[in-house]
């Protein structure tokens, strides 16, 4: 019977917010990092950018041309032909049908990103310590 250590490098890197590793339940990087897996950006078939996401109103759309792109009924489209969006976080192929009016660009996961990376950037500024005067000249 043999017993044996395996001896091996670990880079340890604290998150510079929570100051934990791994990092501690409601930490924004965590958050930030979640919210990224979410948000898409899927090839449009209009215009061939990587910027096709859902906008407020549950329309696909382009971040680049604006098109935007329906996957179910209630709306007319602006023609009968019938698109593919390859979404690699789906299991299939999404069929779109392309909406006569472009969108706005309110992209809500977006925005939420945004506010995340402030409050994370917020976190992480470093704050002068107590009791240091800078010299005046």
């Amino acid at each position: 019977m043999h017993l044996g250590m395996t001896q091996s490098m670990r880079l340890i890197f604290r998150c510079n917010v929570c100051k934990s590793d791994p990092h501690e339940e409601g930490c924004p990087v965590v958050h930030l990092e979640r919210l990224n897996e979410m948000n898409r950006h899927i090839s449009c078939p209009a215009c061939n950018a990587c910027g096709v996401g859902v906008n407020s109103r549950d329309y696909y759309e382009c971040r680049s041309c604006h098109t935007q792109f329906t996957s179910g009924g209630g709306t007319t489209p602006a023609d009968d032909v019938i698109y593919y969006l390859d979404d690699p976080k789906a299991a299939d192929l999404i069929l779109v049908k392309k909406l006569p009016n472009k969108g706005d660009g309110n992209f809500p996961i977006d925005k939420k990103i945004e506010e995340v990376r402030d409050e994370i950037k917020r976190l992480t500024v470093k704050k002068p310590k107590r009791g240091m005067k800078k010299r005046s000249k």
